[in-house]
């Protein structure tokens, strides 16, 4: 643990090869941890990737070097619960919509309404706004 925590200052102090070693010892656990939570092994790389980046630039607040296993893992847990929140927002996709509409009515009736709303613009557009 004294290895860490001579890592982590020399890390705070500005030395990139010390950061890097910290890095490379702690990869496997952070990517470990992602894959835990998130299943996806591509997903995983990322949010390590992105924790990487985070820990480096709230490294100087670390005020406890030996700590900075569980701090780091705590970081990689926070993009995980991140990516989560965001996954678990329902969403539609333009496709699924565009098969329900074509399921409801048939491809006359779309023409149909596509020429009626044509021409309903085109009588606009030849006597103006409607004065209702």
């Amino acid at each position: 643990m004294k290895e860490v925590s001579h890592l982590v200052e020399a890390a705070q102090a500005g030395d990139s090869e010390a950061y890097a070693a910290l890095v490379q010892r702690f990869q496997g656990m952070a990517y470990a941890t992602a894959f835990r939570r998130v299943r996806d092994p591509h997903l995983a790389q990322d949010l390590v990737q992105d924790a990487i980046i985070e820990a480096f630039l709230h490294l100087p607040q670390l005020k406890e070097p030996s700590a900075f296993p569980g701090w780091f893992r705590q970081i990689v847990l926070r993009q995980c619960t991140r990516v989560l929140r965001q996954a678990s927002i329902q969403c539609t996709s333009i496709e699924a919509v565009s098969e329900g509409l074509l399921a409801e009515s048939n491809s006359e009736e779309l023409a149909l309404r596509g020429e009626v709303h044509a021409c309903a613009a085109g009588m606009r557009w030849l006597y103006g706004p409607s004065r209702d």
